[in-house]
């Protein structure tokens, strides 16, 4: 905290930045961005050919213009992008970080970009190659935690994978099938736990409550998570669409309860049955 904040002088806020950016954000974002720009003169070698193709790819790939529209030289390729990145939508910031982080590999870029994030109080992190809508520590670290699963249980993984993409879709974000998702990484993992791949999430979790003996008031709470989204009223019956409505806040808490529940289980549930086979 600076010293005009810590004797009041200037404002301190602590809310997220949802939705938007303040300036101090967006020079943050592009200030780790330009690292990944070349700006030096076009020299001869394969060096410089993989340097001036950055642009290439940015021009034609993230901006959709033609190839042959890219300036020149770096220099003027950096600076006019700079104008059009200062004219970004807050989103638009966000796609080409996204953007710049997956196609221009850096060992530690999505570790520098999170920590540009959280100081800057913004509402999103990288968890993987995608950018996602993140409130507080224990989520990023539930959510980070997702990308631990081991391979035996790579259909949860790979569920909670595709619900967090369809959560964090910046302008048309699908909270049903997010939760829908969601529900499926439960129901992939407790069916592995089980040993009984054709078992319902139902079915599956009294299966491991046989062997396992699980906390009543646990198993209970699965069970009226998957009947929310999977009975005749539930989530995934379009018919109820008009009924339900289903919102960013439904959507957030099911994402985060099933990916705590998937590593609950696994954690739990998966050493003897795991190690014996």
């Amino acid at each position: 905290m600076k010293f005009s904040e810590r004797v009041g002088a200037k404002e301190v806020t602590n809310f997220l930045q949802i939705g938007d950016m303040d300036a101090s954000l967006r020079n943050s974002i592009w200030n780790l961005i330009q690292e990944f720009l070349p700006l030096s003169p076009a020299r001869t070698g394969q060096d410089d050919i993989n340097r001036r193709g950055i642009y290439v790819k940015i021009w034609s790939e993230f901006l959709s213009l033609k190839i042959d529209d890219t300036p020149a030289t770096n220099s003027l390729c950096r600076s006019e992008l700079l104008i059009m990145y200062d004219n970004f939508k807050w989103y638009e910031v966000y796609d080409f970080l996204e953007f710049i982080l997956i196609n221009f590999h850096s060992v530690n870029g999505k570790e520098l970009a999170n920590s540009i994030l959280e100081k800057e109080r913004s509402g999103y992190r990288f968890i993987g190659d995608i950018l996602v809508s993140i409130s507080d520590s224990f989520e990023i670290e539930t959510v980070s935690s997702v990308l631990l699963i081991r391979d035996y249980f790579s259909g949860a993984r790979e569920h909670l994978l595709s619900a967090y993409k369809l959560f964090s879709k910046k302008l048309d974000p699908d909270y049903r099938n997010a939760i829908k998702e969601a529900i499926s990484a439960v129901e992939s993992a407790a069916k592995i736990i089980s040993g009984s791949e054709k078992a319902t999430l139902a079915e599956a979790v009294q299966s491991i409550d046989k062997i396992h003996r699980m906390h009543p008031a646990f198993r209970e709470s699965i069970l009226k998570l998957y009947g929310w989204t999977s009975d005749e009223k539930g989530v995934r019956h379009s018919f109820y669409d008009s009924i339900l409505s289903i919102d960013e806040a439904d959507a957030h808490f099911m994402l985060v309860i099933c990916a705590s529940i998937v590593n609950f289980l696994i954690s739990k549930y998966t050493n003897t049955r795991i190690e014996s086979r």
